[in-house]
């Protein structure tokens, strides 16, 4: 099966999903590809989790100034 596709959507998830629709309703020959892992987590919810898992460990054992 030979299929040429318009476009190629890296990632399933909310942003890869709408960009595929929009492609589509453009017409546009559109193939998703995805991990296949499905997630609970709300859209970004994993980049913030990943934010705050990075932000925590340079932060450790860092003086943080009191408000003034």
């Amino acid at each position: 099966m030979d299929t040429t596709c318009d476009c190629i959507v890296v990632g399933g998830g909310a942003a890869g999903l709408s960009a595929a629709l929009v492609l589509g309703r453009a017409r546009r020959r559109t193939l998703v590809i995805d991990a296949g892992k499905p997630s609970d987590l709300a859209a970004g919810a994993k980049a913030a989790a990943s934010i705050v898992r990075s932000l925590t460990s340079e932060l450790a054992g860092a003086e943080v100034p009191a408000p003034s």
